[in-house]
Order: C-alpha cells, then sequence, then structure tokens
C-alpha cells in the first residue's frame, strides 16, 4: 500500500532536484492512478498530499485540484487516517481561498475597467471602438 506514495515522491523529487515537471506530473498521475485502482485506502490520503500537492499543483490550475482534494480528505477520514485527511483538508481550504481571491480580482478588474470607461465617456463625451480604445 505504500507503493502508490513511493510514485508521488519520486515525481516529486524529479520536479525539485531534477527540475522535470513532465516526468515528476507522470510518476505522480501514476501513484494516484495506483492508489484508486487498487482501493489503497491507508495511503490514499498521503499519495494525494504528495501528488495533488507538491506536484501537480505546480503544473495545473488549483482550481482543478479542490475535487481531488476534498475526496481524498473523504477517503483519508473514512480509513482511519484522520491526520493525513487534516493537512489535506488545510490546503483544500487554502487552495478554495486562492481560487475565490482570483475569482474576485477578475470581476474586481472588469468592474473597474467599466466604470473607468463610463467616467472617461461622460466627461469627455468621447465614444469607445471594440478594441477598448478611444475613437479619437
Amino acid at each position: 500500500s505504500v507503493l502508490p506514495l513511493n510514485y508521488a515522491t519520486i515525481g516529486m523529487i524529479f520536479i525539485i532536484i531534477f527540475n522535470d515537471y513532465k516526468t515528476g506530473a507522470k510518476l505522480a498521475n501514476h501513484g494516484l492512478m495506483l492508489s484508486e485502482k487498487y482501493d489503497c485506502k491507508s495511503s490514499h490520503t498521503g499519495t494525494a498530499n504528495v501528488g495533488y500537492l507538491m506536484v501537480l499543483s505546480w503544473i495545473k490550475p488549483f482550481q482543478t485540484l479542490l475535487r481531488p482534494l476534498a475526496e481524498a480528505y473523504e477517503t483519508g477520514m473514512l480509513a482511519g487516517d484522520t491526520e493525513g485527511a487534516m493537512w489535506v483538508s488545510q490546503q483544500h481550504r487554502l487552495f478554495l481561498l486562492f481560487s475565490l481571491f482570483v475569482k474576485f480580482f477578475v470581476y474586481l478588474t472588469q468592474f473597474l475597467k467599466s466604470l473607468l470607461r463610463s467616467a472617461y465617456v461622460h466627461i469627455y463625451g468621447l465614444e469607445w471602438n471594440q478594441e477598448g480604445r478611444s475613437n479619437y
């Protein structure tokens, strides 16, 4: 049951030492796949912790890791691995907070851009074309 965790850990080593993200991701994905395929509940939380957090978070957007981390938390709690589940839960909450900040700043940027356009048009009476530039 430790084998999937070993694959994920070797993937982490490939990223840290060799700066090889592609091979690291392949090894981490292989470890995660083995953990799910053979239903290794005892090591799934550790494999998810290393695979998703230490390896795949460098390659994939962290928003895509929210669901697998939540599933790893549930699996860890069901298997009795409360310490690993708490580590995964903590990282899940952190990634959730980051994703909310990203959404907030995207909406804030869009709002401010719209507000500045409206103010510019109101003050100077100029129109904007499709590219977002003044016609003058």
